[in-house]
């Protein structure tokens, strides 16, 4: 646990990083404390999952607090206006060209020894991530003229499809944490977070939650069978 410490102080904060845990044996991989929540909507378990997230990682001896909802990745979403259809161009031919000038349109190909180079043109780097180098790009239409593409159409930076876990066929979000064990245990954490918990959900009365421990016991009986 002295090594973890120390090497959870020296690392510090990791921008951007889902999870981080620091383990100096294998068996220390599984949480001592992890909470399931579960039910249909989406935000209502993007919002309740943080304020958990958020309550546990405030009790002492609380380590390594992990939420397992996963935002989609950041994505350009494109779409056509009616003057843009009126020149008869689709949101196909829009989405394959602002993809050539941000992602890039294959030039050339070099063979370099046993290597195949590909020679992409694109946008500088600093340009594919500002809308306003999209507002200035100039779209090609059927009949071979070139007008801006804001006069054709919108784009606006948002979030994809979250990534989403179900366990026995309904969404879940997992909150879990290490403990210090010099300093409290997981079992008097929970007991403590009950309050907050019993408030919370039936507050929430579409969610559910358990204790992943106590429902791996129940399972483990439960396959037993009398």
């Amino acid at each position: 646990m002295e090594v973890a410490d120390a090497w959870r102080g020296a690392t510090g904060r990791i921008e951007d990083a889902a999870q981080l845990v620091f383990v100096t044996d294998f068996r220390q991989l599984a949480p001592d404390i992890d909470i399931r929540l579960f039910g249909d909507s989406m935000d209502d378990l993007r919002a309740v999952s943080a304020a958990v997230e958020t309550e546990l990682a405030g009790y002492p001896g609380v380590l390594e607090v992990a939420n397992s909802f996963r935002e989609g990745k950041e994505e350009l979403s494109v779409s056509l206006t009616d003057s843009g259809a009126a020149l008869g161009l689709t949101l196909s031919d829009v989405g394959r060209q602002v993809r050539q000038a941000f992602y890039g349109e294959e030039a050339q190909r070099v063979q370099r020894g046993e290597d195949d180079l590909r020679v992409m043109v694109r946008y500088p780097a600093h340009a594919r991530r500002s809308l306003e180098s999209l507002q200035s790009l100039h779209v090609r239409t059927p009949t071979g003229t070139y007008v801006p593409f804001r006069t054709v159409a919108q784009g606006e930076w948002g979030r994809g499809t979250q990534l989403i876990e179900r366990v026995d066929s309904v969404r879940s979000v997992n909150v879990s944490a290490k403990v210090d064990l010099n300093q409290t245990s997981g079992n008097a954490v929970l007991d403590a977070m009950a309050p907050f918990l019993n408030a919370t959900f039936d507050a929430n009365p579409g969610l559910g939650y358990e204790i992943e421990s106590n429902r791996a016991v129940r399972e483990t009986v439960a396959s037993a069978g009398p």
